[in-house]
């Protein structure tokens, strides 16, 4: 019985043994089996991960470069190039060197906004140097023609007119290439902006001739008067006012038929800023009127209001203008901070100075009762603009903005304001390249010396005013008109002003002798500037010396 037991138990243990040996078995075939299904499916898997990831960072991309054109639109420059700078790089992540380049492009204008030069001059090389090494197509060529028309801007901001006029030529081949009409008559425009400079009337006249029959023959009426509106801009700071005139009605005629009150009045303003410059204010306050009646958007009616507001000042309607100071403070204040805000300020409180200077000046019955801001509600109006212009990292924004409180203060007598604000504007210039602002605070710093009694060093301040001046030479021309004076304000007196400090100056015979040399090439170079500023252009250059012609007419 025993021995029976344990023969039944040996079997039982067999048949276990072999039972697992099967399961085992069968085990081992299923993890095989499951392996090679996951071996055959991995890569594709992982394939359409990585697709999903690379589409995912691409559609990112594409994102931030709408944030970053909106906060371009709003001049919030730096949050741009902040928002520009991680699309720019979500598309390198991704492989999308045409995305990279086209971000890259339109970081360089947010750059060149900030007066960030060097940091603009390598965004659009870089932006040239992805282009350059991929496939030919149409995308490649829309957005290599782009990057050269922001490269072109950037060097006629930089005073590199020649440079700009070669790459706005070759943006403009290929948009002729791809038939893209609308974006070759901007290129067009462009073109002759730097002919004109360059001295090249004929060409620049050409150019704007064909601009106007391209735009005649282009169907869509809101492309056409967009270009005309555009091209009658330019024409005025040419200085071809009576065309102007001409181009800008034209464009009300096609505004008309939009029926779009904001294009109406966008194209109403431009004809108030052409008839000003024909020195016919009434015909332009009309104009001024008519557009902010259409109820336009917040933007357009502050610049409507400051332009009435200067253009009141300029007739000696007093009253008529601090009637309008109200609605044009409470417009302002209701502008986010952004570019436009703080020159609005600035504007605003430069024409309130003029006109407590003017009611002075023509003190009478007639004004004696009107009330002005005092001089510290204009610098209350003025110190959000600075705080502005410092929250938006706006370099540029925030030297004009302090460099103008500096101004208030010198009106006011307040010297050691004066110059703190003064020196702070310009060392705020020393972050940018800002030459039509800087001479400012050059010659402000010279003036509030020469208030001190220190003769030697206004003169050395009037000195590097000058020079500055020198260099700038035809960019004056293209000084942004929103924020210059006239060239009789803000250009002729440093001129004027350092030759009479050069006379003044005290010395020994050698001393006064370079006073009254330095004196008469000052004079010179004002009466250069003057032609130049008349024709709108820096055509003209110094040919000889005087004391090179005094000694021809000796010797002869």
């Amino acid at each position: 019985m025993g021995i029976k037991r344990s023969l039944f138990e040996q079997k039982i243990k067999l048949l276990l043994r072999q039972v697992r040996a099967t399961v085992q078995r069968h085990i081992s075939i299923i993890i095989l089996a499951v392996l090679f299904l996951v071996t055959a499916i991995l890569p594709s898997t992982a394939h359409m991960v990585t697709g999903n990831l690379l589409a995912q960072a691409s559609l990112n991309a594409e994102n931030l470069v709408e944030q970053g054109k909106a906060l371009y639109e709003a001049e919030k420059f730096n949050d741009a190039v902040k928002i520009l700078q991680q699309a720019a790089a979500a598309f390198a992540g991704s492989g999308d060197k045409l995305g990279q380049a086209m971000t890259l492009s339109n970081l360089s204008l947010a750059y060149q906004q900030l007066g960030l030069w060097k940091e603009a001059e390598g965004a659009i090389a870089q932006s040239l140097n992805l282009l350059q090494n991929l496939e030919r197509s149409q995308e490649r060529a829309g957005i290599l023609a782009q990057t050269l028309d922001v490269q072109g801007r950037l060097h006629l901001t930089r005073g590199q007119t020649e440079n700009a006029l070669n790459s706005w030529q070759q943006a403009a081949d290929i948009y002729k290439k791809l038939g893209d009409r609308v974006k070759l008559v901007r290129n067009h425009i462009n073109c002759a902006q730097a002919l004109q400079v360059l001295g090249f009337y004929n060409r620049a006249e050409n150019i704007l001739d064909e601009v106007k029959q391209t735009l005649q023959n282009i169907p869509d009426a809101s492309v056409r008067v967009e270009g005309f509106r555009s091209l009658g801009d330019v024409l005025r700071l040419l200085g071809k006012l009576r065309e102007s005139e001409e181009i800008l009605k034209e464009s009300l005629k096609v505004a008309k038929s939009l029926r779009s009150n904001q294009v109406i009045s966008e194209v109403l303003v431009s004809l108030g800023k052409t008839a000003r410059a024909q020195k016919n204010p009434q015909a332009a306050l009309n104009f001024f009127q008519q557009a902010a009646a259409l109820s336009p958007p917040i933007n357009t009616r502050i610049e409507l209001l400051l332009n009435r507001f200067s253009l009141l000042l300029e007739t000696q309607q007093f009253r008529a203008a601090t009637d309008l100071l109200p609605q044009t403070q409470s417009e302002i204040n209701k502008l986010p901070p952004s570019r436009m805000a703080v020159y609005a300020r600035i504007n605003l409180a430069q024409n309130l100075a003029r006109l407590k200077k003017e009611i002075k000046n023509h003190s009478n019955k007639d004004t004696n009762n009107i009330n002005t801001p005092s001089w510290l509600d204009i610098a209350q109006l003025l110190a959000p603009a600075v705080q502005q212009a410092k929250s938006l990292q706006d370099k540029r924004a925030e030297s004009y903005a302090t460099g103008t409180l500096g101004s208030l203060y010198e009106q006011t007598e307040q010297l050691s304001h004066a110059f703190d604000l003064t020196e702070k504007a310009l060392f705020t210039t020393q972050a940018i390249d800002a030459p039509d602002i800087t001479y400012q605070w050059q010659w402000q710093l010279g003036r509030l010396l020469k208030q001190k009694g220190d003769i030697k060093g206004a003169i050395a301040a009037y000195q590097v005013a000058f020079r500055t001046l020198q260099s700038l030479r035809s960019d004056l021309v293209a000084i942004n008109p929103d924020i210059q004076f006239s060239f009789t304000e803000s250009v002729e007196p440093v001129y004027r002003e350092l030759v009479d400090l050069q006379l003044q100056s005290k010395g020994n015979l050698e001393t006064t002798s370079q006073n009254l040399t330095q004196a008469r090439d000052v004079i010179e170079s004002l009466k250069l500037a003057e032609l130049n500023n008349f024709f709108r252009s820096a055509c003209l250059e110094p040919i000889v010396k005087l004391d090179e012609v005094l000694s021809q007419v000796i010797s002869y």
